[in-house]
């Protein structure tokens, strides 16, 4: 396959068979021969019914599992290259996954750079409330890093126009692979809490809050109906 992104065309430095079940990543170069950080892209083969499947991926990945609208966007403290707007996962969906979307191949090298940050600035007319709402994508795997699955969470807040407007999200980063599978990031915004209705008939559900123990606890809140097999998050 050939990549053709920021104007450059890539293709790979090799065959990549597809008759085979598997994961596998393969080296892109430059068509023009000149020299750029390695670029990486995973291959993935599987069977979809009767139908095989090439799924051509990115190493890198960011996912909006929480009920809010959320852009996100790539920067260093200049320089913004990559930015995103994914919807909120709707209730009836019971995937762990929701709305993803990838990191161009070619800016994977600059994920592996502290420097290069992801952040919320924004979502529905709300502010960020952490003066650092930055997150990092985990590091990649080496001798002294060799973590997976959840590797680090941090929560972003956001402000809207009235105390009943906040909420609170989870961005967690997570590393899958290993030395013999290739490796993949992601960093997921997920809900801080869901409560999710298995009960064979639906319900209503009301919460309420205590912030301080000093004093009582907040008004009761209507979360709503939840009906059978669907959630409702609470931020």
């Amino acid at each position: 396959p050939k990549a053709n992104e920021s104007l450059t065309s890539f293709k790979a430095t090799g065959r990549i068979p597809v008759d085979l079940i598997g994961l596998n990543k393969y080296a892109l170069r430059t068509m023009d021969g000149e020299h750029q950080p390695t670029i990486w892209i995973i291959v993935r083969v599987f069977m979809s019914g009767s139908a095989k499947v090439v799924s051509i991926e990115s190493p890198a990945f960011v996912s909006n599992v929480t009920s809010h609208s959320l852009n996100i966007r790539m920067h260093n403290k200049a320089t913004e290259v990559f930015q995103v707007t994914l919807p909120p996962k709707p209730p009836e969906d019971s995937s762990a996954v929701g709305c993803s979307a990838p990191i161009p191949a070619t800016l994977v090298p600059f994920v592996n750079n502290s420097s290069w940050k992801l952040s919320v600035p924004c979502e529905g007319g709300r502010k960020v409330l952490e003066s650092d709402g930055d997150v990092s994508f985990p590091k990649p795997f080496s001798k002294t890093v060799t973590s997976k699955g959840l590797v680090s969470s941090k929560q972003v807040s956001f402000s809207g126009g009235s105390s009943d407007d906040c909420f609170s999200i989870n961005a967690c980063a997570i590393r899958i692979g290993n030395e013999a599978i290739p490796e993949q990031r992601l960093v997921a915004f997920r809900n801080t809490i869901v409560v999710r209705n298995n009960l064979p008939h639906s319900i209503f559900l009301q919460v309420r809050v205590k912030i301080d123990a000093s004093k009582p606890f907040d008004k009761w809140i209507d979360m709503g109906k939840i009906v059978s097999g669907h959630s409702i998050p609470f931020s």
